[in-house]
């Protein structure tokens, strides 16, 4: 991809969901692009299009992570339960669970001394 979001090599207007039409035009095979197209909506509104491989209806997941919200989004706007105990987290929240102050204070002196001998 290009700084304008261009995938290089497309044509102008090109939609990557839409990539059949160019294999057709151009006398291609389109048997690997035929798959299942699923839109997963968040609570939060956003639209997530997930291409899969050609599935069952009942192998496809119910539901899909939305990658701006991070919150559970369902099939066509379903609406998704989730356990209200287990809420995202960062990977820096799970690391801060397995070490405590102490532990991160040694290993980031450990990591500097390293760094100092190296330079």
């Amino acid at each position: 991809m290009n700084a304008n979001g261009a995938v290089r090599g497309s044509r102008v207007g090109a939609d990557p969901l839409t990539a059949e039409s160019w294999q057709v035009d151009n006398g291609r095979d389109t048997d690997a692009l035929i798959g299942t197209v699923i839109t997963y909506v968040c609570p939060g509104g956003h639209s997530t299009t997930v291409r899969f491989a050609p599935l069952e209806d009942t192998e496809v997941p119910p539901s899909w992570d939305c990658s701006t919200c991070h919150q559970m989004a369902g099939r066509e706007g379903a609406l998704v339960t989730v356990d209200a105990e287990e809420p995202y987290k960062t990977p820096l929240e799970y690391a801060k669970e397995r070490r405590n102050a102490e532990d991160a204070e040694q290993i980031l002196a450990d990591a500097l001394k390293r760094s100092r001998r190296e330079n």
